[in-house]
């Protein structure tokens, strides 16, 4: 992953959707400062959960944020009709358990 594009990004959809960093923060269930540190360190490493808290109040992906992969619209779609995180949590819970089953 390339920090800068990795905050170049985030920042094109905090505009797009406008966003602040501090809201976004908030709304992601993270530290109010955190994208605001995350935009400002110059090698930023995330854990996968923020990137994944972030990406829903984004409206996109983690490949996306990650690597510039565009969603494919009815799974994005798909994704942001799952009520509750819980339920996602279930869903990346799922997904894991085969991607390791098929290894």
């Amino acid at each position: 992953m390339h920090g800068d594009d990795l905050k170049q990004r985030i920042q094109q959809r905090m505009k797009e959707l406008g966003w602040k960093s501090a809201p976004l923060s908030k709304a992601a269930g993270l530290n109010p400062t955190y994208v605001r540190d995350l935009l400002r360190t110059s090698e930023p490493n995330p854990r996968l959960r923020h990137l994944q808290a972030l990406a829903e109040q984004l409206e996109t992906n983690v490949g996306w944020l990650v690597e510039g992969k565009e969603p494919e619209a009815e799974i994005v779609r798909i994704w942001n009709s799952i009520p509750s995180k819980k339920d996602k949590d279930e869903v990346i819970s799922f997904a894991q358990f085969k991607a390791y089953q098929s290894d």
